[in-house]
């Protein structure tokens, strides 16, 4: 990601975050955003500037798999761009 960005400076991305549904809302929302934050944070380190990211915390909100299994709830922790 970070050759990408280096070499399109113009690029412009969304950093999402996401969780399963084991905790409260209010506290998945939270962990989102931190884990997109964190991602925005990893990418600055790199030299990318942090003006051309958007931290995002979706929360619980966007499953892709069941909430129902931990295998489910693994892939729902994810962060996209």
């Amino acid at each position: 990601m970070q050759k990408l960005l280096t070499e399109t400076p113009d690029l412009r991305l969304a950093v999402q975050g996401h969780t399963g549904n084991t905790s409260t809302p209010t506290h998945n929302q939270q962990l989102s955003q931190a884990r997109a934050t964190a991602v925005v944070a990893a990418l600055a380190a790199q030299g990318i500037a942090p003006s051309r990211l958007q931290a995002a915390g979706l929360g619980q909100t966007q499953p892709l798999a069941d909430n129902a299994t931990e295998a489910g709830r693994v892939q729902n922790r994810r962060v996209e761009l």
